[in-house]
């Protein structure tokens, strides 16, 4: 009996042509081709997104280098420009010698000692603004004075030198403030100056080093 069934089953199944066999045959070979290229085509678009990347993090992080090359060979320079502006105060021996200075070379009321000190200050703020931003991570200038925001150095070595630099600036702060506050000709403003100017010359050598530990890790 179940011959019998299964002989029924044969008589009322529709017969396969062999024509319809090619286009089924036809049919499953397109839609291989086409998952086939769907495949590739995501794998080569996965490749070029993970390349595009990887090539955008190495420029940002190129970037991030010279920036801090930069910012380091201007810490050495605002050192230098320091000492210029301390040494350009002790020129005018008193407020009366600025005023008429001042008179003669810019129609503003402020003296020329107050432009002096205005300058000097801005030296300093970004001076110390860098060395902090550098070290610990922060807002400062780059050299177009626009605002930018620093990751803190990760260097051991790099640590180490802005840190002994920190240290060394703590220590002659005092000095400079003394030079802000001192009249020009004196014998305290003189031996200010006197340690001021051998400890930014030591200060210009240890922002070599840094600059030379940048370059080295960039």
């Amino acid at each position: 009996m179940v011959e019998k069934a299964l002989q029924r089953i044969e008589d009322f199944a529709p017969a396969q042509s062999p024509l319809c066999l090619s286009r089924y045959n036809d049919c499953m070979s397109v839609h291989s081709l086409k998952s086939a290229f769907w495949v590739i085509f995501s794998a080569f678009a996965g490749l070029v997104l993970l390349a595009s990347g990887a090539t955008f993090l190495s420029l940002n992080a190129h970037q991030q280098d010279a920036l801090v090359i930069n910012l380091a060979g201007r810490q050495r320079m605002l050192l230098q420009q320091i000492t210029r502006q301390l040494i350009g105060l002790s020129l005018l021996p008193d407020e009366t010698a600025f005023l008429q200075v001042s008179q003669v070379t810019t129609t503003s009321d402020t003296s020329l000692r107050d432009q002096q000190l205005a300058e000097l200050l801005e030296s300093l703020q970004l001076f110390e603004q860098t060395l902090a931003a550098l070290l610990y991570g922060g807002q400062t200038y780059s050299l177009d004075a626009d605002p930018i925001l620093l990751m803190k150095t990760r260097d051991i070595q790099a640590r180490q030198l802005l840190g002994d630099i920190q240290q060394d600036w703590g220590q002659i702060r005092p000095s400079i403030n003394l030079l802000l506050t001192t009249q020009p000709g004196t014998t305290d403003f003189t031996a200010a100056l006197d340690r001021v100017q051998q400890a930014t010359f030591e200060l210009t050598e240890q922002s070599d080093d840094l600059v030379l530990r940048f370059e080295q890790i960039a």
